[in-house]
Protein backbone atom coordinates (compact mmCIF):
# COMPACT_ATOMS: atom_id res chain seq x y z
CA UNK A 1 0.00 0.00 0.00
CA UNK A 2 1.16 3.51 -0.35
CA UNK A 3 0.22 6.60 1.15
CA UNK A 4 0.27 8.88 -1.28
CA UNK A 5 -2.88 7.03 -3.08
CA UNK A 6 -5.78 7.64 -2.14
CA UNK A 7 -7.86 4.05 -1.17
CA UNK A 8 -11.28 4.08 -3.39
CA UNK A 9 -12.12 1.41 -0.81
CA UNK A 10 -12.16 3.74 2.01
CA UNK A 11 -13.51 6.82 0.07
CA UNK A 12 -16.97 4.80 -0.86
CA UNK A 13 -17.16 3.19 2.90
CA UNK A 14 -20.77 2.83 3.80
CA UNK A 15 -19.00 1.51 6.94
CA UNK A 16 -18.35 4.61 9.88
CA UNK A 17 -14.67 5.07 10.47
CA UNK A 18 -15.09 4.04 14.30
CA UNK A 19 -15.65 0.90 13.62
CA UNK A 20 -12.22 0.01 11.16
CA UNK A 21 -9.37 -1.85 12.66
CA UNK A 22 -6.85 0.58 14.55
CA UNK A 23 -8.73 3.06 14.39
CA UNK A 24 -10.99 5.34 17.47
CA UNK A 25 -13.15 8.03 17.51
CA UNK A 26 -14.55 10.50 19.85
CA UNK A 27 -18.05 9.66 20.86
CA UNK A 28 -19.85 12.80 19.11
CA UNK A 29 -21.21 13.06 15.50
CA UNK A 30 -20.14 15.61 12.94
CA UNK A 31 -22.26 18.92 13.13
CA UNK A 32 -23.22 21.02 10.35
CA UNK A 33 -20.21 23.12 11.05
CA UNK A 34 -18.14 20.30 11.01
CA UNK A 35 -19.12 17.78 8.44
CA UNK A 36 -15.85 15.40 8.03
CA UNK A 37 -16.30 12.46 10.03
CA UNK A 38 -12.55 11.66 10.00
CA UNK A 39 -12.69 15.36 11.97
CA UNK A 40 -13.40 13.11 14.77
CA UNK A 41 -10.81 10.32 14.55
CA UNK A 42 -8.94 10.28 18.11
CA UNK A 43 -6.39 7.44 17.65
CA UNK A 44 -5.20 5.39 14.44
CA UNK A 45 -2.89 2.64 14.78
CA UNK A 46 -1.36 1.92 11.38
CA UNK A 47 1.39 0.14 12.98
CA UNK A 48 3.13 -2.96 11.40
CA UNK A 49 0.68 -2.14 8.03
CA UNK A 50 3.17 -2.25 5.17
CA UNK A 51 2.89 1.38 4.04
CA UNK A 52 5.07 3.14 2.02
CA UNK A 53 6.10 6.20 0.85
CA UNK A 54 6.01 9.45 2.54
CA UNK A 55 3.29 10.57 5.67
CA UNK A 56 0.34 12.75 3.73
CA UNK A 57 0.16 16.23 4.57
CA UNK A 58 -3.52 15.08 5.12
CA UNK A 59 -2.97 13.60 8.58
CA UNK A 60 -3.22 17.35 9.64
CA UNK A 61 -6.69 17.53 8.97
CA UNK A 62 -7.00 15.16 12.02
CA UNK A 63 -7.54 17.76 14.69
CA UNK A 64 -8.69 16.17 17.19
CA UNK A 65 -6.03 12.84 17.17
CA UNK A 66 -4.40 11.77 20.27
CA UNK A 67 -2.52 9.03 19.35
CA UNK A 68 -1.03 8.29 15.75
CA UNK A 69 0.98 5.04 15.51
CA UNK A 70 2.55 4.82 12.29
CA UNK A 71 5.56 2.79 13.46
CA UNK A 72 7.01 -0.61 11.61
CA UNK A 73 6.50 0.65 7.62
CA UNK A 74 8.34 1.69 5.26
CA UNK A 75 7.53 4.87 5.37
CA UNK A 76 10.09 7.69 4.27
CA UNK A 77 10.60 10.99 3.45
CA UNK A 78 10.00 13.94 5.22
CA UNK A 79 7.27 14.37 8.39
CA UNK A 80 4.82 16.44 7.25
CA UNK A 81 5.86 20.33 8.38
CA UNK A 82 4.19 21.83 11.14
CA UNK A 83 2.47 18.21 12.01
CA UNK A 84 2.81 18.91 15.96
CA UNK A 85 1.55 22.16 15.56
CA UNK A 86 -1.41 21.24 13.23
CA UNK A 87 -2.72 18.69 16.24
CA UNK A 88 -2.54 20.09 19.46
CA UNK A 89 -4.03 17.24 21.38
CA UNK A 90 -1.54 14.50 19.78
CA UNK A 91 0.17 12.88 22.68
CA UNK A 92 1.71 9.77 21.58
CA UNK A 93 3.51 9.96 18.06
CA UNK A 94 5.24 6.51 17.35
CA UNK A 95 7.04 6.67 13.61
CA UNK A 96 9.88 4.26 14.69
CA UNK A 97 11.46 1.64 12.27
CA UNK A 98 10.63 4.27 9.50
CA UNK A 99 12.92 5.80 6.98
CA UNK A 100 11.62 9.26 7.92
CA UNK A 101 13.27 12.74 8.05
Amino acid sequence: RSTEKKSPGLERSDVHPAFWHGVECKPTKPTPQEPNIFSFVASLDLTGNDLEGSVPFDVCNLTDLCTLRLGMNYLSGEIPGGLLCAIPTLQVLDLRGNDLT
